[in-house]
């Protein structure tokens, strides 16, 4: 808590030291009238940000770039030229002069930190221009024509490109606004180096380094790849449960990985291992990933992969505490007999960004999905079918969103339970097949509770469901359904 304290109080100063390159104004923020503080300069403008000569700099001999630094842009620094949007930060928080490698470290997604910023690199008459926003959160900064000068030196001890770097200039101060350099083609990099001193304490510094990649390029469409430190490939369930930490990628050979059959001496801080009471077969009854983020698994070439377990009293794969989980092109469930199943396929407990790709979840499983206190669930392409209580149970869940899923032949109860739920969707599903038990107990396809709010099914598809009534959640919209069920009439009560 203490190490994510000062980082967002570093990156809050960061962005004022920035802010005020920019307006020249040592830090002071304009009176928007309102509680939202917003930042947005323009160096270029007016007459009134601009010297009389109305050149951006103070004379026209110097209206470029130091000719010292840049006589003319050459073909290595006119790779700069082009859009480059961040991607990832990480942030590092030490004593000044510390090698990076020795400080505490925190790494972030942009977009997880509603973090944005682009930088427009340009030529304009011989020389380097930039165009640079910023924004996070309420605060936004900006500059138009920054000359851009290089420098054969590093961008900082151990850059990728120990060659040059480059500086964006605010030209009415002369002071940087911004350090980069080029790792590759299509990868910029970014640095910040803030050193903080109080008179009751030792100084301290704040070091951000910022990857920005080439606009509509192969990297910035396969960003999320940067979430990942490494990729590794798994052929059974001891090395797959080795496997799992943080910010890692496991690629999963084609197999049945049956977590029950696992080594119980595991030692792995990230895997709980859970030994069921009714486990059929080896003493492993269920695992759980434990406090993992940024954690990718997927089949290799759209193998064949299955990974269950042999306790039908169990979840199949269980997540506690974790955040940025993807599955993709896996089948899930129990390796027992269909109708006996008390846990359900995946369980997700205070997690979230949960996402689940081109997947196959079976019963028996008891609901394809069982998740409370999550957020920003997404299933796309996936199937869950034969589950012997429902398709899925959520309890305080908010920003659910399934696309393109087909839920079909499960049986028993409602089929969604959505209690103190918001803002889930599903669009473009197939429902099918999929029968309550209509008792005294069971009777709507979709139950949902008074809490919930913004529930809604668009375009899709309902086909030989049985149930009493579809809901009586008010909250329900369905738009552009379709309907062939059949509608059961409910037993009176005795």
């Amino acid at each position: 808590m203490k190490k994510a304290v000062a980082i967002l109080i570093g990156m809050m100063l960061c962005t004022l030291c920035a802010c005020s390159y920019l307006s020249g104004d040592n830090g002071a923020k304009p009176d928007t009238g309102d509680d939202t503080q917003q930042i947005t300069e323009n160096v270029q403008g007016t007459d009134e940000n601009v010297p009389d000569s109305g050149n951006d700099t103070e004379t026209e001999q110097t209206s470029k770039p130091d000719e010292s630094a840049q006589s003319a842009v050459s073909s290595n620094e006119k790779d700069l030229v082009g859009t480059w949007i961040v991607v990832c930060s990480t942030n590092y928080t030490g004593n000044p002069g510390d090698a990076l490698d020795d400080m505490d470290s925190y790494f972030y997604m942009s977009e997880d930190e509603f973090d944005h910023s682009q930088i427009d690199i340009y030529e304009d008459g011989g020389a380097l221009y930039a165009d640079y926003y910023f924004s996070v959160y309420d605060w936004s900064s900006e500059g138009n024509h920054m000359p851009v000068s290089i420098e054969k030196v590093p961008l900082f001890d151990g850059c990728e490109n120990a060659e040059w770097s480059a500086k964006i200039t605010n030209p009415r101060t002369k002071e940087t606004v911004i350090d980069l350099t080029l790792a590759d083609q299509n990868r910029m990099i970014r640095y910040k180096n803030e050193v903080y001193e109080y008179d009751d304490e030792d100084p301290w510094c704040s070091v951000e380094v910022s990857t920005y990649l080439r606009e509509g390029s192969a990297d910035y469409e396969n960003r999320d790849d940067l979430r990942y430190d490494d990729t590794v490939t798994v052929s059974n369930v001891q090395e797959l449960l080795k496997s799992v930490k943080s910010n890692r990628k496991i690629i999963l050979n084609e197999g049945v990985y049956n977590i029950s059959e696992a080594n119980e001496r595991l030692r792995n801080p990230n895997i709980t291992l859970n030994h069921g009471y009714a486990s059929e077969s080896g003493t492993i009854g269920s695992a759980t990933i434990e406090s993992v983020s940024n954690l990718c698994l997927e089949t290799k070439n759209n193998a064949k992969v299955e990974i269950c377990i042999n306790d039908p009293y169990e979840p199949v794969l269980g997540f506690m505490d974790c955040d940025h989980i993807t599955l993709s092109g896996i089948t899930l469930g129990h390796h027992v007999e269909p109708g006996t199943c008390g846990g359900s396929v995946l369980d997700a407990r205070n997690t979230s960004n949960l996402t689940v790709n081109d997947c196959h979840l079976y019963g028996c499983g008891a609901y394809g999905l069982d998740a409370s206190d999550c957020s920003n669930i997404y299933f796309n392409n996936t199937e869950i079918y034969e589950c012997t209580y429902g398709i899925l149970y959520f309890g305080n869940v908010y920003t659910a969103e399934f696309t393109n899923c087909d839920m079909h032949d499960n049986m028993e109860y409602e089929m969604i339970t959505l209690n103190s739920c918001g803002a889930i969707t599903f669009k473009d599903c197939n429902f099918k097949n999929n029968t309550v038990k209509v008792d005294n107990y069971s009777d709507e396809f979709v139950q949902v509770g008074d809490n919930s709010f913004d529930i809604l099914f668009e375009n899709c598809d309902f086909r030989g469901n049985s149930y009493a009534k579809f809901t009586d959640g008010e909250n329900v919209e369905m738009t552009q359904c379709s309907f062939k069920d059949q509608i059961v009439k409910k037993r009176r009560e005795e």
